[in-house]
C-alpha cells in the first residue's frame, strides 16, 4: 500500500486536504527507506498524519489535550512535564514510535568490513 492509501483509511480528513501532498513530501524526507524496510510506507503515512494533526487538526494547540469542556468551551493542553516526545502528541505519532521500536537497519545494507569486524 502506498502512504496515500494509508492515509485515506486512517485520517480522511488529511487524504482531503489541499496540503495532503505537501505533509507526504516532507514525511517522505524525514523517514529512512532502510530504516523501516516494508513498512516506508506506513512510516511515511503515520508521520504526515501526526503532523498534520499537531498543526491542523489539534488547532495549533501546544501540547497533549488533559481537558476539554463543551459549555462555554474550556480547553487546556499539557506542558512539558506531559510530552517527553513530539511524537507523543498525537495517536499517529505513537504509532510510528511503536513502529520505530520494531524496525531497524536491514542487515543488507550493512558492508561486508562491518560484518567481518561485528564477528571478530
Amino acid at each position: 500500500m502506498t502512504a496515500v492509501t494509508i492515509i485515506q483509511a486512517i485520517y480522511p480528513a488529511l487524504y482531503n486536504a489541499d496540503a495532503r501532498d505537501t505533509f507526504i513530501a516532507l514525511a517522505r524526507d524525514e523517514t529512512s527507506k532502510d530504516f523501516y524496510g516494508t513498512n516506508y510506507e506506513k512510516a511515511v503515512a503515520l508521520l504526515a498524519c501526526h503532523n498534520y494533526f499537531v498543526s491542523v487538526g489539534n488547532g495549533g494547540g501546544a501540547g497533549v489535550l488533559t481537558y476539554k469542556a463543551e459549555g462555554r468551551m474550556m480547553v487546556s493542553y499539557g506542558g512539558v512535564g506531559v510530552i517527553r516526545n513530539y511524537l507523543e502528541l498525537s495517536g499517529y505519532g505513537r504509532q510510528l514510535l511503536d513502529l520505530m521500536s520494531k524496525s531497524g537497519p536491514i542487515a543488507s545494507s550493512c558492508s561486508s568490513f562491518a560484518i567481518e569486524n561485528l564477528i571478530r
